[in-house]
């Protein structure tokens, strides 16, 4: 199971991890975040969700430590201007992104170029909240209703992870109305190409894929990079991680690729 991880410049590699270990096993992998994750953890009403925060946090170190060949305690963080978190130290051109929902936490990462990626587990009365009519572009909307009704819910849940996805690659969280772009979201249509109201550029220069990463949930991910390879690996768990014989943070080969 073990080996060394490595990322090219046109490479995008895409992990999961499964956020639903013992409360044991989520209090042993909190020892790898620092004084501020584990602040916010403690911040967190419900234990759920303060054991999904540390799984996922944790996994996202280990995964850094791994790609950056340094302990994963030894991580620091950064913020941008805007909140996107990115790595200070060590001093890497690695770029990463960390979604979750549910009990599914996803992370994108890449060289040189920012990510940005989004899971939803698929919850049906979302899908019916009429979010699409406040927030997604007219066209989009249009798009949603002339689906026929059973097809509605899965479209909602594409567009609604892959304008997340390009948002979180912007870095320009809320600022960015999510009515002033589109996406694809009809079954027949590939996930590619994103259309930014004042920018024609946008759709050469943009490239988006969707993502099943598990049963019940959607994914998408966005990066500046028309053409690039994305590799999918396994779904790692925390029991995994910390009991392999290779040692903690060992990781599988890719699964598959897109």
């Amino acid at each position: 199971m073990h080996r060394p991880l490595a990322i090219e410049d046109d490479e995008i590699h895409v992990w999961r991890a499964a956020l639903d270990p013992a409360v044991d096993v989520a209090a042993d992998m909190a020892r790898w975040l620092d004084a501020e994750e584990r602040a916010r953890a403690a911040r967190f009403h419900q234990d759920r969700d303060r054991r999904r925060f540390v799984i996922a946090h944790a996994v996202l170190r280990l995964l850094l430590g791994g790609y950056c060949r340094c302990d994963p305690g030894a991580l620091r963080f950064g913020l941008s201007p805007r909140g996107k978190p990115f790595l200070r130290e060590p001093t890497s051109d690695l770029r990463f992104n960390l979604s979750h929902s549910g009990e599914l936490a996803i992370y994108g990462l890449t060289r040189g170029a920012e990510i940005g990626i989004d899971v939803e587990q698929h919850r049906t009365e979302l899908a019916a909240d009429r979010i699409a009519d406040r927030h997604f572009a007219p066209a989009e909307v249009a798009a949603l209703q002339n689906l026929p009704p059973h097809q509605q819910s899965e479209a909602f849940f594409r567009c609604w992870t892959r304008k997340e996805a390009f948002i979180k690659a912007l870095g320009e969280g809320l600022s960015k109305p999510l009515d002033s772009f589109r996406v694809s979201l009809l079954p027949e249509a590939p996930a590619a190409s994103v259309y930014v109201a004042g920018d024609p550029a946008a759709t050469a220069k943009w490239s988006l894929h969707s993502l099943v990463p598990a049963e019940g949930y959607v994914a998408a991910l966005a990066v500046p990079m028309p053409q690039c390879h994305v590799s999918i690996f396994p779904r790692l768990t925390a029991t995994d991680l910390l009991n392999s014989t290779a040692g903690p943070g060992a990781f599988p080969p890719p699964a598959e690729s897109l």
